[in-house]
């Protein structure tokens, strides 16, 4: 079972962020951002 996670991000600042912290947590989570 893969767990969704949505973020939003104001700005574009930390958007690398996320694939690095969806790696750390494993494969079942996805972080997927979205820019407002």
């Amino acid at each position: 079972m893969t767990v969704t996670v949505g973020v939003l991000y104001p700005g574009y600042s930390a958007q690398d962020d996320y694939p690095r912290m969806q790696h750390l947590l494993g494969e079942d989570i996805r972080l997927p951002l979205v820019h407002t």
